[in-house]
């Protein structure tokens, strides 16, 4: 049962609908913007858009195009923005996006790098330096307006009527997950001082979604990476993409491995 009342689940969807922000909505409803995740969740299980498909431990979201033609799908996957990278090479992939006009962008996590936070990838933690976290969260906000300036240029000299406007998925990898280990690990020190939604992705249109949750969309599944179901420690699924495919038992698409696999 959710702890919140059919009202003020009634209220997160209107106030969806009506283009607020899940930080805003967030703070509207529930007092506080370091909720969002919650206005995710709730939304994913109430809005009448989606359908909880499953209570896996991945906890999977389904959705379909109401069009009697085929969608076209556009995976940005592990891009990984960091201060001293070039990221020039994004605004080509806007440029291509808006081109091509694809209905729906999933961006399969590992958008921002967040070097800063790497300690709590491993056995040991430091405290992260205050400017070094800045650094990576402005280097993943110039990576984004890289990316979805062309798209923003294109739809204020349209027609109107003719603007761009596709559905924007964000599935959170294991990169930008290191916010959440760190506040985990070490909650004196960053409850409250850093989160999830200092990477502002909501504000730019991308639903997001948990690490590791599933997005499903027109039968085929979306995350960050998946886990093997035979593993007991519940390990990265690996091997070949048949082998992949075999093991999972649905079709899907993952990013993680810096690789290209492709199964049938």
């Amino acid at each position: 049962m959710s702890k919140y009342t059919r009202k003020e689940i009634d209220c997160i969807i209107k106030l969806k609908d009506d283009g607020h922000t899940h930080r805003v909505i967030a703070k509207m409803v529930m007092g506080s913007e370091s909720k969002s995740s919650s206005v995710g969740d709730i939304l994913a299980k109430y809005h009448p858009d989606y359908i909880l498909r499953c209570s896996t431990p991945d906890s999977r979201v389904s959705w379909s195009k109401h069009t009697n033609g085929h969608i076209r799908i556009l995976v940005i996957p592990d891009v990984q923005a960091k201060k001293g990278v070039p990221m020039n090479h994004l605004r080509a992939l806007g440029n291509y996006i808006v081109d091509k006009k694809p209905d729906v962008l999933v961006n399969i996590g590992d958008f921002g790098d967040i070097p800063s936070l790497s300690s709590y990838d491993k056995a040991g933690s430091k405290k992260t330096e205050g400017s070094r976290y800045k650094d990576d969260i402005q280097a993943v906000q110039d990576a984004m307006d890289e990316l979805l300036n062309p798209m923003y240029s294109y739809n204020e000299n349209c027609r109107s009527g003719e603007e761009y406007n596709p559905r924007m998925i964000m599935t959170l990898g294991n990169h930008e997950h290191r916010i959440t280990r760190a506040i985990e690990d070490n909650p004196r020190h960053f409850e409250g001082v850093i989160g999830l939604e200092d990477l502002n992705y909501e504000d730019y249109g991308w639903e997001v979604y948990p690490f590791l949750h599933m997005v499903e969309v027109n039968g085929v599944c979306f995350s960050h990476y998946f886990i093997n179901p035979s593993s007991l420690t519940k390990n990265t699924i690996g091997g070949t993409a048949d082998t992949k495919l075999k093991n999972l038992g649905f079709s899907f698409v993952m990013g993680h491995q810096q690789l290209l696999q492709i199964g049938m």
